[in-house]
Protein backbone atom coordinates (compact mmCIF):
# COMPACT_ATOMS: atom_id res chain seq x y z
CA UNK A 1 0.00 0.00 0.00
CA UNK A 2 1.27 3.48 -0.89
CA UNK A 3 2.29 5.49 2.16
CA UNK A 4 3.85 8.62 0.63
CA UNK A 5 6.11 9.95 -2.10
CA UNK A 6 8.77 12.57 -2.51
CA UNK A 7 10.42 14.34 -5.45
CA UNK A 8 14.06 15.20 -4.73
CA UNK A 9 15.29 16.54 -8.07
CA UNK A 10 13.76 18.14 -11.15
CA UNK A 11 15.76 18.92 -14.32
CA UNK A 12 14.46 20.19 -17.64
CA UNK A 13 16.12 21.32 -20.82
CA UNK A 14 14.82 22.61 -24.12
CA UNK A 15 17.61 21.92 -26.60
CA UNK A 16 16.07 23.39 -29.71
CA UNK A 17 12.91 24.74 -31.25
CA UNK A 18 10.98 22.51 -33.54
CA UNK A 19 7.86 20.48 -33.93
CA UNK A 20 7.04 18.03 -31.19
CA UNK A 21 6.77 14.72 -33.01
CA UNK A 22 6.65 12.28 -30.13
CA UNK A 23 7.16 11.76 -26.44
CA UNK A 24 8.82 8.83 -24.70
CA UNK A 25 8.38 8.23 -20.96
CA UNK A 26 10.87 6.10 -19.03
CA UNK A 27 10.59 4.98 -15.41
CA UNK A 28 13.78 3.52 -13.94
CA UNK A 29 13.80 1.96 -10.50
CA UNK A 30 17.21 2.58 -8.95
CA UNK A 31 17.13 1.06 -5.49
CA UNK A 32 14.90 -0.54 -2.87
CA UNK A 33 15.52 0.12 0.82
CA UNK A 34 13.81 -0.42 4.14
CA UNK A 35 13.47 3.08 5.65
CA UNK A 36 11.74 3.62 8.99
CA UNK A 37 9.67 0.48 8.47
CA UNK A 38 8.64 1.44 4.94
CA UNK A 39 9.71 -0.01 1.60
CA UNK A 40 11.44 2.88 -0.18
CA UNK A 41 11.63 2.68 -3.97
CA UNK A 42 14.06 5.21 -5.47
CA UNK A 43 13.20 6.11 -9.06
CA UNK A 44 14.06 8.30 -12.02
CA UNK A 45 11.22 9.42 -14.31
CA UNK A 46 12.30 10.81 -17.67
CA UNK A 47 10.29 12.38 -20.48
CA UNK A 48 12.15 12.61 -23.80
CA UNK A 49 10.75 14.70 -26.63
CA UNK A 50 11.76 13.11 -29.95
CA UNK A 51 14.34 14.66 -32.25
CA UNK A 52 16.22 15.84 -29.11
CA UNK A 53 13.89 18.82 -28.71
CA UNK A 54 13.66 18.61 -24.91
CA UNK A 55 13.79 16.42 -21.82
CA UNK A 56 12.37 16.46 -18.31
CA UNK A 57 13.77 14.40 -15.45
CA UNK A 58 12.30 13.86 -11.99
CA UNK A 59 14.08 11.85 -9.33
CA UNK A 60 12.48 10.76 -6.10
CA UNK A 61 11.20 8.05 -3.80
CA UNK A 62 7.97 6.18 -3.31
CA UNK A 63 7.28 4.78 0.17
CA UNK A 64 5.10 1.69 0.60
CA UNK A 65 3.74 0.11 3.78
CA UNK A 66 4.42 -3.60 3.45
CA UNK A 67 5.02 -6.49 5.82
CA UNK A 68 8.70 -6.33 6.89
CA UNK A 69 9.49 -9.90 5.77
CA UNK A 70 7.83 -9.27 2.40
CA UNK A 71 9.70 -5.96 1.99
CA UNK A 72 13.06 -7.58 2.78
CA UNK A 73 12.32 -10.37 0.28
CA UNK A 74 11.46 -7.76 -2.39
CA UNK A 75 14.72 -5.90 -1.68
CA UNK A 76 16.79 -9.08 -2.02
CA UNK A 77 15.00 -10.06 -5.24
CA UNK A 78 15.61 -6.58 -6.68
CA UNK A 79 19.30 -6.69 -5.74
CA UNK A 80 19.67 -10.10 -7.35
CA UNK A 81 17.91 -9.56 -10.68
CA UNK A 82 16.45 -6.01 -10.67
CA UNK A 83 12.92 -7.44 -10.72
CA UNK A 84 9.92 -6.63 -8.57
CA UNK A 85 7.03 -8.82 -7.58
CA UNK A 86 4.33 -8.01 -10.19
CA UNK A 87 1.88 -7.01 -7.45
CA UNK A 88 4.26 -4.36 -6.05
CA UNK A 89 5.43 -3.37 -9.53
CA UNK A 90 1.93 -2.49 -10.77
CA UNK A 91 1.08 -0.38 -7.74
CA UNK A 92 4.50 1.31 -7.59
CA UNK A 93 4.83 2.05 -11.32
CA UNK A 94 1.25 3.35 -11.56
CA UNK A 95 1.81 5.63 -8.54
CA UNK A 96 5.15 6.91 -9.85
CA UNK A 97 3.66 7.51 -13.30
CA UNK A 98 0.69 9.43 -11.86
CA UNK A 99 2.80 11.51 -9.47
CA UNK A 100 5.46 12.39 -12.00
CA UNK A 101 3.11 12.99 -14.93
CA UNK A 102 1.32 15.61 -12.86
CA UNK A 103 4.56 17.31 -11.80
CA UNK A 104 6.11 17.04 -15.28
CA UNK A 105 3.02 18.72 -16.74
CA UNK A 106 3.84 21.87 -14.78
CA UNK A 107 7.46 21.74 -15.91
CA UNK A 108 6.42 21.13 -19.53
CA UNK A 109 4.18 24.21 -19.43
CA UNK A 110 7.13 26.39 -18.35
CA UNK A 111 9.07 25.21 -21.42
CA UNK A 112 6.11 25.48 -23.82
CA UNK A 113 6.04 21.69 -24.32
CA UNK A 114 3.21 19.23 -24.60
CA UNK A 115 2.55 17.53 -21.26
CA UNK A 116 3.50 13.87 -20.93
CA UNK A 117 0.71 11.36 -21.41
CA UNK A 118 -0.70 9.73 -18.32
CA UNK A 119 -1.32 6.00 -18.60
CA UNK A 120 -4.50 5.03 -16.79
CA UNK A 121 -2.93 2.04 -15.03
CA UNK A 122 0.25 0.13 -15.63
CA UNK A 123 -0.26 -3.62 -15.85
CA UNK A 124 2.76 -5.90 -15.44
CA UNK A 125 2.61 -9.13 -17.36
CA UNK A 126 4.95 -12.06 -16.83
CA UNK A 127 6.12 -13.80 -19.99
CA UNK A 128 4.44 -17.13 -20.73
CA UNK A 129 6.60 -20.22 -20.30
CA UNK A 130 7.32 -21.34 -23.88
CA UNK A 131 9.40 -24.44 -23.15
Amino acid sequence: MIHSSRIDLVKAKRSKEGPLEGIRTIIDLDELLLTEGLLQIKFVYTVEYEKDVASILLQGSLFMKEDKAYALKAIEQFKKNRALDPQIAEVALSAINFLCSADATLVAHAFNLRPPMLATKIIVQTPANTS
